[in-house]
């Protein structure tokens, strides 16, 4: 079995010097396959669930790099990665107050992950004239997040949202549709409440297992203070693998966002007790995420 997004990279570096991008939030340029460092214990953990194979993903910034699919059996970082660059990675991550920095706003991610692609756009653009006029203007500057957020549009290579709302999903669906990107979005488990909306997206779902914990209501105050909007979700949320598939969703499951991975396999039979069939969890598992991967005929 896949698991999409749930390995995790050795954390970036500090900023490097020289050509990068002007926002401490744009990693573009970073490159999984290039930092990952095996974590013999996480990869125990998902072997334990019955993964095989896992997505590394970088997990710093708005725009974080490109995951690499690696194997989780013994062995050092060049002899465990299975598939280099598979997809960039973009988070609606809201660093919230005024120290942050820019974009520290829902609206300003937007804004700014709109004109990151507008300006990488601009980029490929002004390299391209230049290499065939040199000598008629002025050589444009060299920006590497810039440089490998061109490149990979200009291949379409699978980009995955990590959104954290059903409302945040739409948005980035609109993201997607205006700059023609290979779109992947990695839920929020909130995407039930507007399956209609979700479905005519036509984009796949990665769906996390992370469901809420049981609101406290041990006191007439803790229960005073649980909204139904938060008892709906509780009861609901087990159902949204099983919905997405039902309205004909493409879905692939992963342990991404549990805080314990050990707990997948106990989380993946809760949510075929509430609607998705076993075959279907199955193929969520392994023949959805290799297709999509493009390494279905893997051995």
């Amino acid at each position: 079995p896949f698991d999409l997004s749930a390995a995790q990279p050795q954390q970036q570096p500090e900023r490097p010097k020289g050509a990068a991008h002007w926002n401490a939030k744009m990693h573009a340029e970073f490159s999984a396959d290039q930092e990952f460092v095996p974590d013999s214990k996480l990869a125990e953990k998902l072997r334990s669930q019955g993964f095989t194979l896992a997505l590394a993903t970088p997990q710093r910034g708005i725009f974080r790099g490109t995951s690499a699919l690696v194997n989780l059996g013994d062995g050092a970082a060049p002899d465990v990665i299975v598939k280099p660059k598979v997809a960039q990675n973009v988070n609606f991550e809201q660093s919230g107050g005024f120290t942050g920095g820019y974009p520290n706003s829902l609206m300003g991610i937007i804004a700014f992950i709109r004109q990151s692609y507008l300006d990488a756009d601009w980029y490929r653009r002004a390299h391209d004239s230049y290499a065939k006029n040199p000598a008629g203007q002025r050589r444009p500057e060299v920006n590497t997040a810039l440089a490998a957020l061109a490149g990979a549009a200009q291949i379409r290579m699978p980009v995955v949202v990590d959104v954290n709302s059903d409302l945040n999903f739409l948005r980035a669906a609109r993201i997607g549709k205006e700059f023609a990107l290979n779109l992947w979005i990695l839920g929020s488990g909130q995407e039930y409440r507007r399956i209609d909306a979700v479905k005519a997206t036509k984009i796949p779902v990665i769906v996390s297992l992370n469901y809420p914990e049981a609101p406290s209501v041990d006191t007439p105050e803790d229960a005073m203070n649980v909204t139904l909007e938060e008892l709906r979700h509780f009861d609901a949320a087990p159902e949204n693998a099983g919905r997405l598939l039902g309205a004909g969703i493409p879905i692939a499951l992963t342990s991404s966002q549990l805080k314990d991975p050990g707990t997948f396999l106990a989380q993946a039979r809760k949510t075929i007790e509430r609607g998705l069939s076993a075959d279907a969890a199955l193929a969520a598992l392994t023949t959805t995420p290799a297709k999509w991967l493009g390494v279905e005929n893997l051995c």
